[in-house]
Order: C-alpha cells, then structure tokens, then sequence
C-alpha cells in the first residue's frame, strides 16, 4: 500500500447536517492503496459516505518521502491518522459567497458537517 494525498471539490446533498450553512466543501483525504485508481475511487466513496458528493479532484498524487518531510505539521497529522486507519479527512467549507478571492473562509468542524 501506498500513500496518496487527494483534494476533492465537493457539494452538500440532502444527507450532509449543513447543507443550509454551507453550499460547498474542499476535501483534504490522505488514503493508502496500491495505486492512484484506487486511491481516486476510495476517496471519492469516502466523501460520498458523509453525504458529500464529489465535483472534482483538484490534486491526486502519491506523497514522496521528501514531501512526506516537508508536510505542513496539520497535515503530517492527517497522514498519520490515514496510517492508522487506512483514511483521513479534513474539510474546509462555506458559502459561495463565504469564500473571498483573498482565500479567507468560514471554518466549521467535521463533525457539525457530517453524520
């Protein structure tokens, strides 16, 4: 197995718990399979099981060791979760109108954002 680190645009359905807070979402998803394929389809059924549903992967890539050194400690965090479990995610979500051209944006924990 290997490490991939994926970024999926995603939108509420009517299962997610915020759909009327939040009109959209960027997952963050490390996730551990043979191969990018894989990876892709584990991750999008992992988004799509917290009643998101996937828009667009906007990065998919197998992490490096030299990348895997550099990581930001947030998401060093995350891949280590991913180690344990298989799959990690974190979410930043808002409005449409929430998220500014200057890249601010309104936080809200995963677990008001899923069941």
């Amino acid at each position: 197995m290997h490490p991939f680190m994926l970024v999926i645009n995603c939108i509420p359905s009517d299962k997610t718990k915020a759909r009327n807070v939040v009109s959209k979402s960027i997952a963050h998803i490390w996730v551990f399979a043979e191969n990018i394929n894989d990876a892709k389809d584990i991750a999008e059924n992992y988004v799509m099981k917290y009643g998101w549903i996937p828009r667009e992967t906007q990065h998919a890539f197998e992490i490096t060791n030299q990348q895997l050194q550099n990581l930001h400690p947030a998401e060093f965090e995350l891949y280590q979760k991913a180690s344990v479990y298989g799959i990690a995610m974190d979410m930043i979500s808002g409005m449409d109108e929430q998220i500014l051209p200057d890249g601010t944006h309104m936080e809200i924990p995963l677990d008001k954002l899923i069941d």
